[in-house]
């Protein structure tokens, strides 16, 4: 790809490239003619080419000689015409064709539909693509449609391929562009002045390759004398760098710290003498690159002792920025030979000191050209300190790509204590509107950074309500051109069209999004980190302690479970052992018998101990393992550590899984769970992961920026979970939290209790109380259920199931069964402080989810009261200073003669005493 790699062409150019239309016409008419989709290939060639189709129905020599070239010599001459026409004519073609033929999953039907709507933007009403478009459009199914409607949400709903070879993207041609004129200003000017970008692009959007492309395609090229130093935030950055660097030939040094000095090595990779194995020492920064350079010399190095990358820590960046500084203009290294690439420059700004220090001394010696290449910096140097800017006048510019096209990131907490997980919508991340409407209105990033957790459903409500606020009718029009132009639409246009919806949402609007529509139930998850785990792609877990975490993941507390599978683990291993001694046995016999064969033919290797499928490892791997390291490798779970020596087949497993691309969605690796520590976090680039959960020990550490590196480790769309909604607040909106969190759990608990209970009051013929209380009181112990939480639960079950009836019939059944099953309510309503947490319950879901209840709000207070689940001083705290503010200007004057009639019920007690 790097290699064939074309300049960035924006779409207007291959707007105005010419269709082959009469090779297209011929290719779509002998489609059209036999084949078991030539009736659907006859619709689009009659849409497309009406005119030719007639002509041509009414030639019949014509017919017949078009006919008889076959189809491939038909693609062959569209691919000797090489023209930008003639390119993109092909690649329509083999969506077209996709999507005409049909096949595959709904799902995969859905992507191909939007490819091809796409096209149809591309060319605009009226053209070939449009017209075909209109013709699959017609054809699917209203269950592809629906799915297409989802699936235009996806993260994987980018651009489409335009044909011929591949081009650079948007940021990456503008940031080669700059630098080369930023060089070439250079050579004509006597004064030349440095220049300092940033380049604030999302994770995941190429930062690495990039760099590598900015070297070969622009200073190897044009500028061989620049060294390009690519500093890195981690030492798994380091190795991967390095990888991508080898992976496409490229000359490079690594430098890191060593104690108190440097070490500036040479790969293997550059080095043509195979028997140089000398050992490098430490020392000062320009002592080490002299050496260094000698040595390449003097070994006839690939680049003849002259690096075209240096991958540095930050330690080492610091050291060898100053160096530059001080060294004489002759040196290779002199700072007006070197481009530094800073990724990301802020990662540990917030928790180290010392980071803080080596950062800003490396800004104080940038050199000549200098890149910040980050997910989390401000796409402006306005929003910096003045310590960003370095020494002297620079001329400073920002590139940015808005990370609206990032994998759908949907939202979950999960309480491990309580084995509650319970599905968010991006509002709740919120306390009240007015918190929400001032963030989203004053912080376009923080609306950039929301509309990646909003789920299809929750999308395209918005987009409704943008119809409504438009259209005469109150719907959104659903015509042919609409959905074309609609689903033409990449997920990044799609995204940024919500924003002004989120800042226009009106109260209302909030509440019944936030309570309503977008609820979901929680769920019942008592297997905790065990129970949260992707069942189709990786899992990354990020903590304080990776082994200890990837050990509990695998299953190591279930010690009768663990001891079974270690006992097996080392009957595997000793089997594998024995086959290799008779292995080796039956060897030293063939080698005596000089007149056949070796016995079981070749040498095939030694015995491999298979851990999972898919996994397997030498014998010897296993030697030199501990066992629990082994098991846990064969429950698919591996983890990366910075702070310990990581166990060599763990490390060498873990960097295989990072770079395993999966063969199809769905499909999942022999590792699925990966665990690692905040290097990590950076450093994780792996394309399955789909599934990301923080662990409490290291989240509370970390800053904003750290939390969105983190989510942005998702490469799919998948789910991100936090173990608490002050740490996920803080994570996707900065915001601090509350005593939300508390409040959340508990309506989960309620929710589990209701799920519970409702089956049994519902039965024909219902159970009786008895029994109910029974499962009631099972369900609160097995949940670590308070008070509150049993009876609101038991409340939202006992209503359940009477939306559907009609007034007078949802009275008496309502009374029936408050009498029924007065006896389960009473059993947790043994406070006045749980009674009034019933009370707001009551409010909140008879004002949002349970709407139909709202008129009949004082006579269910009024029952509850007859049969002593509520007490009168509840009822009259709670109307005088206790009710909750959903609905309650609704509530509060329906029950205002139920407490005078209390209140008068009280002072005759009082007179009568």
């Amino acid at each position: 790809i790097m290699g064939e790699l074309q300049p960035y062409q924006p779409a207007s150019e291959l707007q105005a490239a010419a269709l082959p239309t009469s090779k297209l016409f011929h290719l779509f008419y002998v489609l059209s003619q036999k084949g078991m989709h030539a009736d659907s290939w006859k619709k689009v060639t009659k849409a497309c080419f009406p005119t030719e189709y007639a002509d041509i129905k009414a030639d019949k020599a014509k017919a017949k000689e078009l006919q008889a070239t076959p189809k491939d010599t038909l693609l062959q001459e569209l691919k000797a015409e090489r023209s930008t026409g003639a390119s993109y004519a092909l690649t329509w073609f083999s969506r077209l064709s996709n999507c005409v033929e049909g096949g595959g999953s709904v799902k995969e039907q859905a992507a191909l539909l939007l490819a091809v709507m796409k096209d149809a933007v591309l060319g605009g009403q009226g053209s070939l693509q449009w017209r075909s478009a209109q013709v699959c459009l017609e054809a699917a199914s209203p269950t592809v449609k629906q799915a297409a409607k989802e699936e235009m949400w996806s993260g994987s709903n980018s651009m489409i391929g335009t044909g011929g070879k591949a081009m650079r993207y948007p940021q990456q041609q503008e940031i080669m562009d700059m630098v080369q004129e930023h060089f070439e200003d250079a050579k004509a000017s006597t004064s030349p002045q440095p220049l300092h970008v940033i380049l604030s692009t999302p994770t995941g959007s190429g930062k690495t390759f990039t760099a590598v492309m900015l070297h070969l395609h622009l200073l190897k090229q044009h500028y061989p004398d620049q060294i390009l130093v690519y500093s890195v935030p981690t030492k798994q950055v380091l190795k991967r760098v390095g990888q991508e660097c080898e992976a496409h030939g490229v000359i490079y040094w690594t430098a890191a710290k060593d104690g108190n000095m440097h070490q500036v090595r040479r790969p293997y990779s550059i080095r043509t003498e195979r028997g140089d194995k000398r050992t490098q020492t430490s020392g000062p920064i320009h002592e080490q690159m002299s050496m260094t350079a000698s040595q390449g010399i003097n070994s006839h190095d690939i680049g003849g002792g002259h690096p075209s990358v240096i991958i540095a820590d930050i330690d080492s960046t610091a050291a060898l920025m100053k160096a530059a500084r001080e060294a004489p203009p002759s040196s290779f290294y002199h700072s007006t030979n070197l481009l530094l690439y800073l990724d990301e420059p802020n990662m540990g700004l917030q928790l180290d000191p010392r980071v803080y220090r080596v950062v800003r001394e490396i800004m104080a010696n940038a050199p000549f050209t200098t890149i910040l290449a980050s997910a989390t910096l401000p796409p402006s140097w306005d929003f910096l300190p003045k310590w960003w800017r370095g020494r002297g006048g620079a001329v400073r510019a920002s590139i940015s790509l808005e990370p609206y096209g990032l994998p759908m990131s949907r939202l979950q907490l999960l309480s491990s204590t309580h084995g509650m997980r319970v599905q968010l919508n991006m509002l709740q991340l919120f306390r009240s509107y007015v918190e929400f409407h001032q963030a989203v209105s004053t912080n376009q990033r923080l609306r950039v950074l929301l509309v990646r957790h909003l789920s299809p459903k929750q999308a395209n409500q918005l987009l409704l309500m943008q119809g409504r606020e438009s259209a005469d009718n109150g719907a959104v029009p659903e015509s042919e051109e609409d959905l074309v132009t609609l689903f033409g639409r990449e997920v990044s246009s799609l995204r940024e069209s919500l924003e002004p919806q989120l800042v226009d949402m009106s109260a209302q609007q909030f509440e019944q999004l936030r309570n309503v529509d977008w609820a979901e139930r929680p769920e019942y998850a008592p297997g905790g980190l065990l129970a949260a785990q992707s069942t189709q792609g990786v899992t990354l877990i990020a903590t304080l302690h990776p082994r200890e975490v990837a050990l509990e993941v695998a299953g190591i507390r279930n010690r009768a479970a663990w001891g079974d599978a270690v006992r097996a683990m080392r009957a595997k291993i000793s089997e594998a052992v024995q086959a290799q001694r008779q292995q080796a046995k039956e060897q030293q016999r063939s080698r005596k018998d000089e007149d056949g064969p070796p016995l079981g033919g070749e040498d095939t290797g030694s015995p491999m101990v298979t851990l999972r499928m898919g996994l397997k490892v030498d014998i010897e791997d296993t030697q030199g393992t501990d066992i629990d390291t082994l098991v846990m490798l064969s429950k698919g779970v591996a983890y990366a550590s910075s702070g310990v020596d990581q166990d060599p087949l763990v490390k060498r497993l873990y960097q295989q899984a990072l770079l395993r691309v999966p063969e199809k969605a769905g499909k999942q690796p022999p590792l699925t769970r990966l665990v690692v520590d905040y290097s990590g976090i950076y450093g994780t680039d792996c394309p399955s992961v789909d599934t990301i959960i923080m662990h409490p020990s290291l989240g509370r550490l970390l800053s904003f920026d750290d939390h969105l590196q983190f989510i942005g480790r998702l490469r799919r769309d998948g789910v991100a979970i936090y173990p608490s909604l002050s740490m996920l607040r803080s994570a996707t909106t900065g915001l601090r939290s509350d005593a939300r969190d508390t409040e959340l759990l508990g309506e989960a608990r309620s929710e589990a209790m209701r799920d519970a209970l409702a089956p049994l009051l519902t039965a024909d013929p219902p159970k009786s109380a008895t029994e109910v209380l029974a499962e009631a009181q099972a369900k609160k112990s097995d949940g670590d259920m308070a008070d509150g939480n049993a009876l609101c639960g038991a409340w939202a079950a006992l209503i359940s199931g009477l939306k559907e009836k009609s007034p007078d019939e949802l009275k008496k059944e309502l009374i029936r069964r408050a009498k029924a099953y007065a006896k389960v309510l009473g059993a947790f309503a043994n406070s006045g402080k749980v009674e009034l947490s019933l009370l707001k319950y009551m409010q909140r879901l008879c004002f949002q989810a349970e709407k139909h209840l709202e008129p009949h709000f004082a006579l269910m207070l009024r029952v509850l009261y007859e049969v002593d689940v509520l007490s009168e001083d509840a009822i009259l705290h709670w109307y005088h200073k206790g009710s909750d503010p959903a609905g309650r200007d609704v509530f509060l004057p329906q029950t205002e003669a139920l407490v005078k009639w209390l209140e008068e019920e009280s002072e005759e007690e009082e007179e009568s005493d």
